[in-house]
């Protein structure tokens, strides 16, 4: 018996809930009375009548940046970063597209042996490179797998160097790649 009171109501207070949900939200009122109530007043020539049927809530956007046409022909910035654990980066002020032509271009100047370009995932794969020794060489040990990554952040992008599982490298040719390619790009084209 107990089943069926707990049922019933379950189901009475249940479908009004469901039947209202889908309906349109009607808000009456006489734009010629105030009210203390109101904290703003209602226009005089404003619909008696409103209806709002639009139940989904608006989502903000984030901000990828623009490219415009002014900000690639203004003079190129690239910035030697560290963060607080010594880890270097480069900063372009370029978008990620621009950014991957210009690096693409330098790593063949400086004759960077590379695996792969996966445009996709903004990323370059370096060319593993056997680790030192007799040993090494005949078990063909290698240094872990590097990976030059692009990352936009609003109109820059930031360029690191990625380990294997997108870890920090513990290689000195990670760090020695960014210091050359800012030495790269510090000279100018006029100079290379």
């Amino acid at each position: 018996m107990n089943l069926k009171l707990v049922t019933s109501v379950v189901l009475c207070a249940a479908l009004p809930l469901f039947g209202c949900s889908s309906k349109p939200i009607s808000v009456e009122y006489d734009p010629t009375q105030t009210s203390t109530t109101d904290w703003y007043p209602i226009p005089a020539d404003a619909p008696s009548t409103v209806e709002y049927t639009e139940f989904t809530v608006p989502q903000n956007e984030a901000f990828v940046g623009e490219a415009n046409e002014v900000r690639e022909r203004s003079a190129l910035i690239v910035a030697e970063l560290k963060d607080s654990l010594g880890n270097s980066s480069l900063r372009f002020n370029r978008t990620p597209s621009s950014t991957w032509e210009l690096l693409d271009a330098a790593l063949q100047e400086l004759e960077v042996a590379l695996d792969d370009k996966n445009r996709s995932e903004y990323r370059f794969e370096l060319e593993k490179i056997r680790k030192p020794g007799l040993y090494n060489r005949i078990m063909g040990i290698y240094e872990e797998q590097l990976s030059l990554v692009l990352i936009p952040q609003e109109n820059d992008t930031l360029v690191i160097v990625e380990g294997e599982g997108d870890e920090v490298p513990s290689s000195p040719v990670a760090e020695n790649l960014l210091q050359d390619l800012f030495a790269h790009f510090k000279k100018g084209p006029a100079d290379r």
